[in-house]
């Protein structure tokens, strides 16, 4: 009987534990807010826009601990897709699906501009600019210059800083034009720029500390374009201490033109890449102008695949006689 009692008083004392609510917990705002601006500073993105789906204190810590302090945007148009699996075949859709990264988040092409808009309208303010564009596609480069119009019409964009990728050539985009005119005075780096941009964007209000220039623009053009578009850059009053130029075929370092660009536009460091070296008329020997204002210089050649020997190695000496005040030349190769 005792034994049975006791385990009667146990069942009733276990019934009587597992009847009692845990305790609940209240945190303060000041805790709450804390918890939220941890979860936005250790999370990725993705992550931290579905807090703002918790609560309103959610949503205004994410906007003041995040968005507000975003001060770089990248945008990147990629290649669209064409097809898509449907049970085990691969089937081709009508119309190509546009591939649209911004922040490293992938939005359908009807979301992308009111996400932009979103981090536009919380922004302290843009000064860093990344566009990434691997597809030329109609569609694509309209949606592009959709997104494109938004930030050139936003109050807090002040560039100092705007970088340009592109995988194909061919492409000019008359929003980066804008875009420099817009930021001309606070522009201090720009990376990727096609030569024809750059000749109807640049002004005197132009000052960088680094400028990557590019032919892509213009495709496979002719000698006289490029040096239309180099005396265009040069009379514009524009400045850049270090200039990185990339085209198909390397400049001549002994043409009156080239050698006014530099100097005008004072560059001190140069670095060019090309498939090509520069068609000199002319040898190492022959009586040309001197460029004393670089110091630097570097010259890369665009292969397949490294090899031990550079072909430009052989302009070393005209380089050298043209660019007195450089002391050593960095050859190099690039390849994908």
């Amino acid at each position: 009987m005792t034994t049975a009692g006791a385990s009667n008083n146990q069942n009733d004392s276990d019934a009587s534990t597992s009847a009692v609510p845990p305790p609940q917990i209240y945190l303060s705002r000041d805790a709450l807010i804390h918890v939220f601006e941890t979860v936005c500073k250790y999370s990725p993105l993705a992550n931290v826009l579905d807090l703002r789906l918790v609560n309103r204190l959610a949503n205004e810590t994410v906007n003041r601990a995040t968005i507000r302090k975003m001060s770089e945007l990248k945008i990147e148009i990629g290649e669209p897709i064409r097809f898509k699996i449907v049970g085990l075949k691969m089937k081709e859709l009508p119309e190509p699906e546009p591939v649209i990264y911004i922040q490293n988040l992938r939005f359908k092409h009807t979301d992308a501009p009111v996400f932009l808009h979103y981090l536009l309208s919380h922004m302290d303010k843009l000064s860093s600019l990344t566009v990434h564009i691997q597809s030329i596609e109609a569609n694509d480069l309209t949606i592009l210059e959709g997104l494109l119009d938004q930030i050139l019409d936003s109050n807090r964009v002040k560039l100092s800083d705007l970088q340009i990728r592109r995988r194909k050539g061919g492409q000019r985009i008359s929003r980066f034009v804008e875009l420099v005119r817009k930021n001309a005075s606070s522009l201090k780096t720009i990376k990727g720029l096609g030569i024809t941009e750059a000749a109807e964007s640049f002004s005197e209000k132009i000052s960088l500390s680094r400028l990557s220039l590019m032919t892509h623009d213009v495709g496979l053009a002719s000698e006289d374009t490029i040096y239309d578009n180099l005396i265009e850059i040069s009379s514009s009053g524009a400045r850049f201490s270090h200039l990185s130029y990339t085209s198909f075929i390397g400049l001549d370092p002994t043409d009156d033109i080239v050698q006014a660009f530099l100097e005008k536009c004072e560059v001190s460091s140069l670095r060019m890449t090309m498939l090509r070296g520069p068609l000199v008329p002319h040898d190492a020997n022959f009586i040309f102008g001197k460029v004393r204002g670089i110091k630097s210089l570097q010259l890369g050649e665009v292969v397949e695949k490294p090899n031990i020997y550079n072909r430009l190695i052989v302009y070393e000496p005209l380089f050298k006689k043209v660019f007195p005040y450089v002391d050593e030349i960095n050859f190099f190769q690039q390849w994908n």
